[in-house]
């Protein structure tokens, strides 16, 4: 799954994921300006240089929405919204 950063955005604003599965997200700057992707949710913080990408691992998480930021430019937000999978659990 990948994040991009552009024109101090988010690109999707919004990721969709499924609940109990492990995923691999690649953010990738495509900005002048470093951003600091970060989520007290999803407990993680990472420096994303200007023009380069990082790859971080989040979940399993269970059913919800998880917001993150740039907390060098709090207006930059977006969440990563978990659905309930399809998978049965006997």
């Amino acid at each position: 799954m990948t994040l991009v950063i552009h024109d101090g955005q988010f690109q999707p604003d919004k990721l969709m994921v499924p609940s109990g599965v492990k995923i691999k997200l690649m953010v990738k700057n495509q900005d002048d300006l470093p951003a600091e992707f970060e989520s007290y949710e999803l407990s993680r913080e990472v420096i994303v240089p200007a023009h380069k990408d990082v790859s971080l691992y989040i979940g399993p998480l269970d059913p919800g929405s998880y917001p993150y930021f740039n907390d060098l430019n709090h207006a930059m937000t977006g969440s990563v919204v978990v659905e309930q999978s399809g998978k049965k659990v006997n």
